[in-house]
């Protein structure tokens, strides 16, 4: 009786929350890559990469970057070594866009295969599964695209719709000063 009672919590409750969890934090470590990739592509160099809040169980060097992680990543950060935004604005918003990016693009896959129409009307688990999974997808490129600043451990650090409107900012004013002086 018991022993039923047990399986079922886990199976209902412990086991989806575990999926999620960990579902979650591949989507962060997603995005955080997709920042990665395309800083190294467009010539950024990588100072570390955090993924997760709080102490760190994980530790390492890699090519020079400093990769820590927490138990459970739900958050990300990557830090690149300094380029200032007037002569490298455009390369500063592909780098931002990618985290965005990779969620729309992860997140339509389901839509592609399933269809619109099935995704949200089909009520079987597996179904439900991706609609979930969409779902996270849309509300992360939402967060991240969002413009806000938040401080951790007494530093500021923006998301990617803030640091993506301040490159673009950035490479607009130095256009306009440019064909300024052609006038």
């Amino acid at each position: 009786m018991y022993g039923e009672l047990v399986m079922l919590i886990l199976s209902q409750l412990v086991l989806p929350i575990v999926v999620m969890l960990v579902a979650a934090s591949a989507l962060i470590i997603g995005h955080e890559l997709a920042h990665v990739l395309t800083g190294l592509a467009v010539g950024f160099r990588i100072e570390s990469i955090e993924l997760g809040r709080g102490r760190s169980i994980v530790s390492f060097r890699t090519a020079g970057v400093l990769v820590t992680s927490t138990l459970l990543p739900l958050d990300g950060f990557v830090r690149f070594r300094s380029v200032p935004f007037s002569s490298s604005s455009i390369r500063h918003s592909l780098v931002q866009a990618a985290g965005p990016v990779f969620h729309l693009c992860v997140g339509t896959i389901p839509v592609v295969l399933i269809g619109v129409s099935r995704l949200f009307t089909d009520t079987s688990r597996s179904v439900t599964g991706w609609r979930v999974f969409v779902l996270w997808n849309v509300m992360l490129c939402l967060v991240s695209a969002v413009p806000h600043s938040y401080r951790i451990d007494g530093e500021i650090r923006h998301s990617d719709g803030r640091q993506l409107i301040r490159a673009l900012q950035a490479f607009y004013s130095t256009r306009l000063l440019d064909s300024s002086d052609h006038t």
